[in-house]
């Protein structure tokens, strides 16, 4: 049963995205060929939010706050927060890029590690991030392509140091 502050994450399964797709051709607020070519990237390659951004239908800042509402943590945009070398090289790059998540920043008390995730649904990789070192852990959502980019532009960082 699930508490007033913890929201029940909305199940990922091909049921929910056919239940959505429904709802959005019933309701026409997307136009038909324009959802088709979004179910056609969600066979290709995964959700149906990130299909219908990749079709100009929804923003990469909407889903993000989507994520974030839906899983109770906050949004956050990495380059307005910025990334700090020494947190986000608490973690090996592979590692990084298979759970795509970055940690950004040590709290000012420096015992809870700020971490930005595409996937706040991914239980096991939240597990084995919190694993991973000796702080807690809190989670944000960001972008998984400004992730990804974090994550390419520390590794270049570390190959000229």
């Amino acid at each position: 049963m699930a508490s007033a502050t913890s929201p029940t994450p909305f199940p990922h399964s091909a049921g929910s995205t056919a239940l959505v797709v429904d709802l959005l051709t019933a309701t026409k607020l997307v136009p038909g060929d324009r959802l088709a070519a979004a179910r056609a990237r969600v066979r290709d390659a995964g959700e149906l939010p990130d299909a219908l951004a990749e079709e100009g239908l929804a923003t990469r800042e909407g889903l993000v706050r989507m994520r974030a509402s839906r899983f109770g943590l906050r949004g956050i945009d990495l380059a307005e927060v910025g990334v700090d070398d020494q947190a986000a090289r608490l973690y090996p790059q592979d590692a990084l890029e298979r759970l795509t998540a970055l940690p950004f920043e040590l709290d000012e008390s420096g015992a809870v590690l700020h971490v930005a995730v595409a996937d706040p649904g991914d239980l096991y990789g939240l597990d084995a991030l919190r694993l991973g070192v000796p702080y807690r852990i809190e989670f944000f959502v960001a972008d998984r392509d400004d992730i990804l980019r974090e994550i390419r532009m520390l590794a270049r960082r570390g190959r000229r140091a």
